[in-house]
């Protein structure tokens, strides 16, 4: 088919990083491509950006294939990750990774720990050793707007454009 001779093929493993694109218009800035959360929020996709660090999302108002004259297919990245839930526990893992796990004294993997650790807590609700609730943070002020922008991102008032 003739139309596909136009676009080239896809090597993924490329795309894993910001990857500045030319769109043949030298009077308009540059844009880059890499990897974005799907639409469905549970898959990845390659998404366009304006930034060379792959932060600032473009949107749907660009065409990624006519930008890139490249067979970017929907599901293209879908060998690259499993899209069923990861466990968390150690004691469920095979033996040979579990053992690699086991330096700490909790039964969590070290992926888990390292995404709670890094992630936003909302933890105004959460009892200490005490029993007493809210003693967990610094600040309860501080508590207050980390709790107010997780609910705002959980509830679709905040994305990643504002």
């Amino acid at each position: 088919d003739e139309e596909d001779d136009y676009y080239v093929d896809v090597d993924y493993n490329e795309l894993f990083e910001c990857v500045e694109v030319n769109n043949g218009d030298d009077d308009s800035s540059a844009l880059w491509v890499g990897p974005h959360c799907g639409d469905d929020h549970k898959t990845i996709s390659i998404g366009v950006f304006s930034d060379q660090y792959c932060t600032q999302y473009v949107g749907d108002d660009v065409d990624i294939v006519a930008l890139t004259k490249m067979k970017i297919e929907e599901d293209g990245l879908s060998d690259y990750y499993d899209e069923s839930c990861v466990t968390c526990k150690e004691s469920d893992l095979p033996y040979n990774i579990a053992q690699e796990d086991e330096e700490d004294e909790d039964d969590m993997t070290e992926l888990c720990e390292q995404l709670y650790e890094d992630s936003a807590k909302c933890q105004q609700n959460i009892q200490d050793e005490d029993g007493a609730y809210g003693n967990l943070v610094a600040s309860s002020s501080q508590e207050e707007n980390v709790c107010k922008y997780i609910y705002n991102v959980v509830t679709g008032q905040y994305d990643e454009t504002g």
